[in-house]
């Protein structure tokens, strides 16, 4: 048997701010009709008030960042700027799982540190962690290069993204992203 936490707080009108074991989750709605947005997705309710009958429709994220399965059609052209948003639509530093982990954990209590003042020192100091291991880990640093020089791209700051990519490489010789983003800039910048 495991131990299960639960607070809703309502923050407006009819909006509600869930807080479970799973997650954090916002939920709004009015009689009959309903939409929560949480960890596991988000969850529409239709219902007629005060009988009882009501239709509840899930979709989890995965669903959702799929989106539809239709068909492609490829375009003959790109321009340089297209290629180079296409391009960098693919590429998304991936932080550390357990940074992550504890970042949500440290929110959670700093959240619940209105409510108990105890779990203020355990808020802080997982947030700490999780910085350090953003900071001081090697996935921590390819995540956090990569994305200065995604952003420094869209920013058409070639040289620093270029640095932001060498940088990536020296810690990971065999990361794609970054090579990516090198040869585009290599090849492609002189057009745009």
């Amino acid at each position: 048997m495991g131990l299960n936490i639960r607070k809703s707080t309502k923050i407006g009108k009819s909006t509600r701010l869930n807080i479970s074991k799973s997650g954090i989750g916002v939920s709004t709605g009015v009689k009959g009709f309903r939409v929560g947005v949480g960890p596991k997705g988000v969850r529409k309710t239709t219902s007629i008030p005060g009988t009882g009958v009501y239709y509840t429709e899930q979709k989890s994220w995965g669903s959702i960042n799929k989106g539809s399965k239709g068909e492609r059609i490829d375009q003959p052209y790109l321009s340089p700027q297209d290629s180079m948003m296409e391009m960098l639509s693919g590429i998304n530093p991936r932080t550390p799982s357990r940074a992550t982990k504890l970042l949500i954990a440290g929110f959670i209590c700093l959240i619940l540190s209105a409510i108990f003042i105890l779990f203020l020192p355990v808020a802080f100091i997982l947030l700490v962690i999780s910085a350090a291991i953003m900071l001081f880990t090697k996935d921590g640093r390819i995540a956090i290069c990569t994305d200065i020089a995604k952003k420094s791209m869209l920013r058409y700051n070639f040289s620093k993204a270029e640095k932001e990519c060498n940088k990536v490489l020296k810690i990971d010789k065999d990361n794609e992203s970054a090579r990516a983003m090198l040869d585009f800039i290599s090849k492609d910048r002189k057009y745009i």
